[in-house]
């Protein structure tokens, strides 16, 4: 993703280079806007892809607290009807 910045800073610079110096019609401005245009897909995939990959761990994580927690209270209910099997028979 930093490399992709970089390298859509790089020709935004370029850019602005060729269009003082070749005017905005001129093919070598046109290749360079087609280039910023394709770098900014690829960012925007990236952190599509990013954001994806952190719901995903998100839910993931949820879904083992979730497990965790179900397990805790199993088992204090099951220390607790213990407790009281313990001093029934007692």
């Amino acid at each position: 993703m930093q490399a992709l910045t970089q390298q859509l800073i790089e020709r935004r610079a370029e850019l602005s280079s060729a269009q003082a110096i070749y005017g905005e019609k001129s093919p070598n401005v046109k290749k360079l806007e087609q280039q910023i245009d394709e770098l900014q897909s690829q960012i925007l995939s990236e952190e599509r892809k990013t954001v994806l990959e952190i719901q995903t761990n998100y839910e993931a994580a949820r879904a083992r607290e979730d497990l965790v927690s179900r397990e805790i209270k199993g088992t204090t209910n099951e220390m607790a009807e213990m407790a009281q099997y313990t001093s029934l028979k007692a």
